[in-house]
């Protein structure tokens, strides 16, 4: 319960689960982000696209006794938020983040996108080196992406442009 108490503080949830779409026990913290994110369901049970992205993830056991990759996170948008709903075993872990980048994160990827160092982006941004290096750990964890590559794509496909010509 220690845990429980830890991420109500820190606005994450925590859902233990009787089956895949059973609740068996759910933070305040959880019951908030699911309300805020989903249409509400039955008492005890998860929301649909929760069921269903679960049901996906349970299709993946095999049986063929290798152990299963990671579960990728569901990730589901709401204004300038995010909810991120993570996985392990029974238990559903819930946490929400901007979504958005601010002004001088979307002129970073703006200059990763044409193919800039970290060194030629502080320079460009008058900005030290650390900070840029600051910044791309900020844009990676907004946008769930390890990269630059994945950072420039991210923006291209979730509709968050970088900023050109400033």
């Amino acid at each position: 319960m220690a845990t429980a108490l830890l991420l109500e503080r820190e606005g994450a949830g925590l859902v233990v689960l009787e089956s895949s779409d059973q609740i068996d026990f759910a933070t305040l913290g959880a019951t908030r982000l699911l309300a805020r994110y989903f249409q509400p369901a039955a008492d005890s049970q998860l929301p649909e696209p929760v069921r269903t992205w679960l049901r996906h993830d349970t299709a993946r056991l095999n049986g063929n006794g290798l152990p299963p990759r990671a579960t990728a996170p569901l990730r589901v948008e709401s204004g300038d938020h995010r909810l991120i709903i993570r996985r392990a075993g029974s238990t559903l872990l819930l946490d929400e983040e901007m979504a958005t980048l601010t002004e001088r994160e979307r002129e970073i990827v703006d200059q990763l996108a044409e193919g800039r160092s970290n060194a030629e982006i502080a320079e460009r941004l008058t900005i030290a080196r650390t900070t840029v290096r600051k910044h791309l750990e900020n844009i990676y964890a907004k946008l769930g992406v390890g990269n630059r590559t994945a950072a420039v794509a991210a923006t291209r496909l979730d509709g968050e442009r970088p900023a050109r010509g400033r």
